[in-house]
């Protein structure tokens, strides 16, 4: 009877570990760190980077950090791009002496009055970089190398110490990049910082990000960072729109930008505070200020009303400073636990009380039955 215990325990325990050994191996990500790639340079080749037709307009003031958002030309990024207007890509709404500015990039549409709608935002914002292609998913690393080139051909004229890449789905806490910056930043000689990632090439012809093995001859591609967030050092950027003229382009652009950093010898860097998950949108509405008091970016696919939540929950949290505020969540844990444990304490205290009443009424019932008991059967013997 024993053995059979000994060995149905030895059984539970294998099978855990072997759960445990196969959900590790489900979720690890392939990884080539460590291991020297061929380089992708190819020599003698100068592969084009288009320019783009319409650039925002210039303004003399020194930036900190250049923010480019990659946007679609019509439809919703239309309204996403006036949310991020009014909200976190708005300098004026903080105060602080590093500035930053937002530049939307974009193609065109192919439809002739969308694209003079187009036209008309970019003359109105003076913020729109648009190029002169339609505007698809296959073109995304043409878009993304093309704002670059730009970026580099202002890069004395704004002097940007940072370039932050962003989508326009996606809600950005300036500020707290800023503290990340001073606390991480600053301590590294080239930053490439985001969601780090990293993942087999996609051979399907059909898929949306293949790659051929002629244009990457990886199988895993080098960690980088998700385009969706991704930091880089201002000074990277002429680099990467020279090296970009010598490898050639793949769809995925931020898996693209880590090739170039493979090569260029940086490292992509995880930043904590960076939050993308798809089934974020479904609990926004019960999150508070407390909740976002870490985080630099969140999304995706985030509509105009969470990006509008998301901003009065943070932008509050930013402005006031009071600390009672926002109580450490193991704090709140301790208060309630203990709340929890008095009222446990009181209703076992009054479970006793009660129980003691009763016991004390059954004592005075035993005593007095017996003694009527015994005083009725004297009274007959008497009789």
């Amino acid at each position: 009877m024993l053995n059979r215990r000994i060995f149905r325990m030895l059984t539970i325990i294998m099978l855990l570990f072997l759960s445990i050994c196969l959900l590790w191996w489900l979720t690890l990500r392939p990884s080539v760190d460590g291991i020297l790639l061929q380089s992708l340079i190819t020599k003698n080749a100068s592969f084009p980077i288009i320019k783009p037709s319409i650039t925002p307009r210039l303004i003399k003031t020194k930036l900190f950090v250049l923010v480019i958002v990659s946007s679609a030309p019509a439809g919703v990024s239309i309204e996403r791009r006036h949310v991020i207007r009014n909200t976190w890509g708005n300098f004026d709404l903080y105060n602080g002496p590093r500035t930053w500015k937002v530049v939307f990039m974009s193609g065109r549409t192919g439809d002739e009055e969308k694209d003079k709608t187009l036209f008309s935002e970019s003359k109105k914002y003076g913020d729109i970089l648009i190029c002169d292609y339609k505007d698809d998913y296959s073109k995304i690393t043409t878009k993304l190398l093309s704002s670059f080139q730009w970026a580099a051909s202002v890069k004395d004229l704004y002097g940007f110490e940072y370039l932050l890449k962003t989508d326009d789905d996606i809600y950005i806490s300036i500020p707290r990049l800023y503290q990340w910056i001073d606390t991480k930043g600053v301590t590294m000689n080239h930053v490439y910082a985001g969601n780090t990632y990293s993942n087999y090439v996609v051979r399907e012809k059909n898929h949306r990000h293949y790659v051929s093995k002629e244009d990457l001859p990886y199988d895993i591609y080098p960690t980088f960072c998700k385009g969706s967030m991704l930091l880089l050092s201002g000074s990277l950027i002429p680099k990467i729109v020279k090296l970009a003229r010598k490898v050639k382009r793949i769809v995925p652009d931020d898996a693209y930008v880590g090739l170039l950093m493979n090569e260029l010898n940086v490292k992509a860097v995880q930043m904590k505070g960076l939050v993308q998950h798809s089934f974020l949108s479904y609990f926004l509405p019960l999150l508070g200020p407390c909740h976002f008091q870490n985080v630099i970016g969140m999304g995706d696919s985030l509509t105009t009303q969470q990006m509008f939540h998301l901003h009065k929950q943070m932008f509050f949290k930013i402005q006031d400073k009071s600390s009672w505020l926002c109580i450490q969540r193991w704090l709140k844990l301790l208060f309630a636990t203990m709340f929890l444990f008095i009222l446990y304490s009181l209703f076992l205290k009054s479970r006793f009380l009660s129980m003691c009443k009763a016991v004390c009424k059954l004592t005075k019932v035993l005593r007095v039955v017996p003694a009527r008991h015994w005083a009725k059967k004297k009274s007959n013997y008497n009789n």
